[in-house]
């Protein structure tokens, strides 16, 4: 059990919130080295169904066994107020998480199929006429295409697990995304992680 007391709202949801820790296998995987703030993010989603808390146990669980994921690599934070932390991505559901992804592959990757096309009829000078097919390729390489090569380089992006580093262990601090800004995480942080982990105090005052 990693909390002897938790209020939410002014009640105690100790228990509660412990045995979702256990059911979702939180406490299994990084016993003692999570947050309240990060049991309770993890809680509401379990209890809600607003977020899909499998996917972020899969990152924390590849995180702690050194291995990679189709998300982007662990990053440093730089900057004053979250420097020294450290955030992996999570898939997130939805559409949006989808759309925003393809587009980031577009930016990175372009169509090659067409853009080779485009090439090859450049390269003879014949005169050449999109088809019906060939619109059907463009769709599917922009989808499907697009979304296998950022699976196969670890490019997807998503919301951040965010975490400390220390005396060679990870210690998960909170979910966010990026439209939180980072005094609003920072502020979380301070609020609730800095008493259970002291540690965070010469992390944070490092940058």
């Amino acid at each position: 059990m990693r909390f002897s007391q938790l209020y939410v709202n002014g009640e105690d949801r100790t228990t509660e919130l412990n045995e979702i820790a256990r059911i979702i296998r939180l406490e299994e995987f990084v016993p003692g080295r999570y947050s309240a703030l990060l049991l309770i993010q993890l809680a509401t989603s379990y209890l809600s169904g607003g977020l899909n808390y499998h996917k972020v146990m899969r990152e924390i669980d590849a995180l702690e066994r050194g291995q990679p994921t189709t998300t982007k690599s662990p990053t440093m934070f730089k900057g004053p107020l979250l420097g020294g932390l450290w955030h992996k991505h999570y898939f997130a559901d939805g559409v949006g998480a989808m759309i925003k992804n393809l587009i980031n592959g577009m930016n990175r990757n372009g169509l090659p199929w067409i853009e080779e096309r485009a090439r090859q009829v450049t390269e003879s000078g014949e005169d050449y006429y999109l088809t019906e097919e060939d619109a059907a390729r463009i769709a599917h390489d922009a989808v499907i295409g697009n979304w296998e090569r950022r699976s196969a380089g670890r490019q997807f992006t998503g919301e951040w697990i965010i975490y400390a580093q220390y005396e060679g262990r990870n210690h998960y601090l909170c979910l966010a995304n990026h439209r939180d800004g980072d005094d609003r995480i920072r502020a979380q942080i301070d609020e609730i992680c800095v008493a259970e982990f002291p540690f965070l105090v010469d992390i944070l005052a490092a940058n």
